[in-house]
């Protein structure tokens, strides 16, 4: 999702080698959980093999040791890692397009203590990103990008804007026939154009949901849950922002031109 800097740690691990980690914190129950959503119908002995394949290459890949009583033991950076995917206060679901290409993120967060984003790259390659509490903000921006120019200024936006109303919005690629679904919501007509402009030419867009969950919660429960949303697009001339409460599309959201002092400032406020 992100070019790291020093503030964050990334690990990259195969299937197996994810669901054999967790195993050694103490959750075998989520790794199997992992394989059974991928494979049908394992028998208890090829998972065991799958199991031992991994941490053959874990040990080999120095992401785990032996320790003095013979078992194997994570590698302190990657169990770091791993920790929150298996205790977390609340999670982010990140997506983000750009050049066409959409990528997405789950993010679980322990609050005061650190995040951990799992994505999967080329279908089989599981990717996490570690870091402090406190640089998730600098994670997030460091995501979506902002234009920097200085001379973007922070505006706060008068009118409501709904999810349903921007998705009518997306649906259409001419200026023209998005300014008017703009204007029939009531956007005023000056940002109207500025917005239809932007969303026909953006260079950048990306949502994160905000959801109280725990590691028990399954798909189709979090589907069901409450989530806050957060929307980001930028383009070579102005980044918006949109809030939202619920995901819906009858939500009724408030809209900002932003900078990138602002995005991080609202993305502090939002994730934290």
């Amino acid at each position: 999702m992100t070019k790291l800097d020093k503030s964050f740690t990334l690990h990259s691990l195969g299937l197996e080698e994810l669901a054999m980690a967790l195993g050694l914190i103490n959750r075998p129950e989520m790794g199997r959980r992992l394989l059974e959503s991928i494979y049908d119908n394992l028998t208890e002995s090829q998972i065991e093999s799958r199991l031992s394949s991994a941490s053959h290459s874990m040990l080999a890949r120095g992401l785990a040791s032996i320790s003095d009583k013979g078992s194997p033991i994570l590698e302190s950076g990657l169990e770091q890692a791993i920790f929150p995917l298996a205790r977390f206060d609340y999670i982010l679901q990140i997506s983000r397009v750009r050049d066409g290409k959409q990528v997405g993120a789950t993010v679980h967060v322990q609050k005061g203590k650190s995040f951990t984003s799992h994505s999967i790259q080329a279908g089989v390659v599981h990717v996490l990103e570690h870091g402090g509490y406190k640089s998730l903000p600098s994670y997030l921006n460091d995501t979506f990008h902002a234009n920097k120019e200085k001379e973007i200024n922070t505006v706060e936006h008068k009118w409501s804007i709904t999810p349903g109303v921007l998705g009518d919005a997306l649906r259409n690629e001419k200026t023209g026939v998005i300014s008017r679904i703009l204007s029939q919501a009531g956007l005023p007509d000056l940002d109207a154009q500025n917005l239809a402009e932007d969303l026909a030419h953006q260079t950048i867009r990306g949502t994160i949901l905000r959801m109280a969950a725990d590691a028990e919660a399954d798909m189709q429960k979090m589907a069901t849950m409450n989530k806050q949303m957060m929307m980001f697009l930028g383009s070579s001339k102005r980044n918006w922002l949109f809030e939202f409460p619920a995901t819906d599309d009858a939500s009724i959201g408030k809209a900002w031109t932003v900078n990138q002092q602002t995005l991080q400032k609202k993305l502090e406020t939002f994730a934290l």
